[in-house]
């Protein structure tokens, strides 16, 4: 039962936002239109390989499904810090558009989703595996930079809730995101990401900097190369 807690909220949200997204889709016939992304990313605890897939609807509203697989040279399962961890996650993403001006754009964006991590390390620790509910709520800007470039900056909320083998927060993260984009070809975006901040988790066992990056590619089917991301 008190799962169901955590749980809840984060699935509500996402489905709330999309059926408010999904009539503007419905009353237009456009062709079909869509977003895959392939980025390598890393962080100070380690790194790894995500991939995802948006349709774009009507409006430039976002909705899609992204995937990642991770090798941590640092985790915490319950608390307790494991050396040497691989995990996947699999997520929903949205992102909605706020406001628009002339080649510069305000998005709101929010994924939600399920992580597993496995302990692979030589030194088994107290806990073998840890599963965890992930939000990550942001506010960015998009701006296009002549004709070939395009500018994202924002701020970045991330909230995860281990389900197993504990029930607590294990992480809060506050951070601010940028990164630039260039269009290598009508169908090819390049682009390479930077974000910073702090967190805090499990009662201040894992309170710490974190510094991620990414750098990927962007490839659009009937939409524009620099579609925000």
């Amino acid at each position: 039962m008190r799962m169901a807690l955590p749980l809840a909220p984060v699935w509500a949200l996402p489905v709330a936002l999309w059926l408010t997204a999904a009539p503007a889709a419905a009353n237009e016939a456009t062709p079909l239109r869509a977003v895959a992304g392939v980025a390598a990313v890393g962080s100070t605890a380690g790194g790894g390989l995500s991939l995802d897939v948006r349709l774009v609807l009507n409006g430039g509203a976002q909705l899609g499904l992204g995937v990642s697989g991770q090798a941590l040279r640092v985790a915490y399962f319950g608390g307790q810090t494991v050396h040497g961890a691989a995990g996947g996650e699999a997520a929903l993403i949205l992102l909605l558009p706020t406001w628009r001006l002339s080649g510069f754009e305000l998005d709101l964006r929010m994924s939600t989703g399920l992580r597993y991590l496995g302990d692979v390390g030589v030194r088994a620790g107290p806990h073998g595996s840890a599963q965890r509910s992930v939000t990550e709520l942001s506010y960015l800007a998009h701006v296009r930079l002549a004709e070939s470039y395009q500018l994202r900056a924002g701020a970045a909320l991330v909230l995860e809730v281990e389900t197993t083998p504990t029930v607590a927060v294990a992480d809060q993260m506050q951070l601010l995101t940028v990164g630039l984009g260039r269009v290598l070809s009508p169908s090819l975006l390049l682009y390479a990401n930077v974000e910073a901040g702090g967190t805090y988790g499990f009662d201040g066992d894992n309170g710490k900097t974190v510094l991620r990056g990414s750098l990927g590619l962007r490839l659009p089917f009937g939409a524009d190369a620099r579609s925000p991301f």
